[in-house]
């Protein structure tokens, strides 16, 4: 039997979750074992060496967001030649917490990602972006995007209602990206009877001028209280280089449950959202008021979008099509073909 072993800081991470799970169901099925290891962040080297007879005898080894010093990359493609590389981040980054400010570079990061890239078999990068800057590093790469289990969705019907509900599904640290939004959002609570924003994650927003209904995330809440009666989905971002990275989760999420979206134009989501079509990209305050506001106003407007968004992700993002890709990867690095 065929072992794939996975190396990861944090497999409780959503990108863990979203990403490598279901492709380890995928390979279970396809008869092979597969085994997760919690890494260390630092004992450089020793975490390698406490590892290293796990890491010779399986059939392919794979790195979750994991960046190696270069001279431990260099020793793990010695111990074993098919090793992946998975990133769904711009990993080479750390997120400013203050929505105003660049990401922080650092050096070290910078190489480790270049290694890591450079000496994997393949990397599986979750954007067009993502590739390109692995490529530059010298990698192989295919892209794989994150995708969205479309058949555990609810469809959301919104024909015929009065639109009412923003929803947000994310973690803490990118609730800032809908701070420069607020004064936006109050004002359209405002104009808009029953209006509220509808905050998905492990802590909401403390916010007086804007009605914020908070849902504590949970695993598998997006099935049931985070979209339900929800009617519009919102993604806003910083236009900088780590969000350039950002594989637009949470719109396939929304688009799956045939929500119509309105999104920052930055990095993915512009190949996620057709503008006009399955939603609407907006950039300044401004432009986000009026996107909402036409789409809180226009019910048949809301359930065209929400049916071209749904067309979309079935096309594109679906889980089932998405992991057998990725799966079939895995087997052509354990078969060799992409071995450097």
């Amino acid at each position: 039997m065929s072992t794939l072993l996975v190396l990861s800081y944090d497999p409780d991470k959503p990108s863990f979750r979203y990403r490598i799970a279901p492709l380890l169901a995928e390979l279970e099925r396809r008869g092979w074992h597969c085994q997760v290891d919690c890494m260390p962040q630092r004992r450089y080297g020793l975490r390698l060496w406490e590892r290293r007879a796990a890491i010779r005898d399986a059939r392919v080894v794979l790195l979750h967001k994991l960046r190696l010093a270069p001279w431990e990359m260099a020793w793990l493609a010695r111990l074993n030649a098919a090793t992946l590389f998975d990133i769904d981040d711009a990993t080479w980054l750390s997120q400013s917490r203050i929505v105003d400010r660049p990401p922080i570079a650092s050096r070290s990061r910078e190489r480790a990602f270049a290694a890591t890239a450079r000496r994997a078999a393949l990397t599986l990068a979750g954007n067009a972006y993502l590739a390109a800057r692995a490529r530059a590093a010298g990698a192989r790469v295919e892209v794989v995007p994150t995708a969205v289990d479309v058949a555990a969705v609810p469809l959301v019907d919104t024909a015929g209602r009065a639109g009412a509900v923003a929803v947000w599904i994310g973690v803490p640290g990118n609730l800032q990206y809908l701070e420069p939004f607020r004064p936006a959002l109050a004002r359209l609570a405002q104009r808009h009877a029953g209006f509220r924003l509808r905050v998905v994650s492990s802590r909401g927003p403390d916010w007086s001028d804007v009605p914020v209904e908070f849902v504590p995330w949970a695993p598998g809440v997006e099935a049931t209280d985070a979209l339900t009666g929800a009617d519009i989905g919102l993604m806003p971002l910083a236009d900088d280089a780590f969000t350039r990275g950002k594989c637009a989760f949470k719109l396939l999420q929304y688009m799956a449950a045939s929500l119509p979206c309105v999104a920052s134009p930055v990095g993915t989501n512009v190949e996620v959202v057709g503008d006009g079509v399955t939603g609407l990209l907006a950039s300044t305050p401004e432009e986000w008021e009026a996107a909402l506001d036409r789409l809180l106003g226009d019910s048949t407007l809301r359930e065209a979008m929400g049916r071209a968004g749904r067309r979309k992700v079935e096309t594109c993002y679906d889980l089932r099509v998405v992991n057998a890709l990725a799966a079939d990867l895995v087997e052509r690095v354990a078969s060799g073909l992409d071995r450097p």
